[in-house]
């Protein structure tokens, strides 16, 4: 029985790995002395297609010439009774590991149930029995600035969910920024400025260039 579970978990490591992400992002000279001397965070975003970008999802502020940002296709679910413009993320409820194809039920009480199998195939959905406001939240996990893989909101509903099926879709569509007195978890409604849209839906791995503070694509 150890012996299977060992062997199914490193099949999940190895699905996990080969389905990893990595936004290579390349700073010329100048433009890392000016962002440094202004105290420029590296920030990024990750979108969820039922709403906007609205949580900085990580931020770099001891970055340099080239940074690597991963992340893998491991989520987690969680309710917060408000969304707040410039406020971090309150999570209100236990934060659950969740897939797609699966379903948490969010009961009368704000109790989150361990995920199930069963919900929309492409989706994380979320059966929500909560009749008071409830904002549903998706963590996902990605790199932090020592490179550690951490679990960190990358979205908040801004209206409140009804009772029912609320159905969640993470896509590989990164927002990539740099901004100042701003931290992880931040949750914000406005569009940001000069920022790039990183679309890794059919590819692993893209590489940015940020030079004369314009961002555009290396070919590989």
């Amino acid at each position: 029985m150890i012996q299977q579970h060992h062997s199914a978990t490193l099949q999940l490591q190895e699905l996990r790995t080969a389905a990893r992400k990595t936004l290579t992002i390349e700073i010329s000279d100048a433009d890392l002395t000016t962002l440094k001397k202004s105290n420029y965070k590296l920030c990024f975003a990750k979108k969820v297609n039922e709403g906007e970008y609205n949580v900085v999802w990580e931020t770099y502020q001891y970055y340099s010439t080239y940074v690597d940002f991963c992340w893998e296709p491991s989520y987690q679910i969680f309710a917060c009774k408000q969304f707040t413009e410039d406020m971090q993320v309150k999570v209100q409820t236990k934060t659950v590991s969740i897939g797609l194809n699966q379903t948490c039920r969010l009961d009368q009480n704000l109790l989150m149930h361990d995920a199930q199998d069963g919900g929309y195939p492409t989706a994380l959905t979320l059966l929500n029995e909560f009749t008071g406001e409830i904002h549903p939240g998706v963590n996902q996990v990605s790199t932090d600035e020592n490179g550690v893989l951490k679990s960190k909101p990358i979205y908040v509903s801004p209206m409140p969910s009804i009772l029912g099926t609320v159905k969640l879709t993470p896509v590989e569509l990164v927002q990539v920024w740099f901004a100042q007195d701003i931290q992880t978890g931040t949750m914000f409604s406005h569009a940001v400025s000069n920022a790039y849209e990183a679309d890794l839906t059919d590819t692993n791995t893209i590489h940015l260039k940020f030079e004369n503070q314009r961002w555009r694509r290396m070919e590989d």
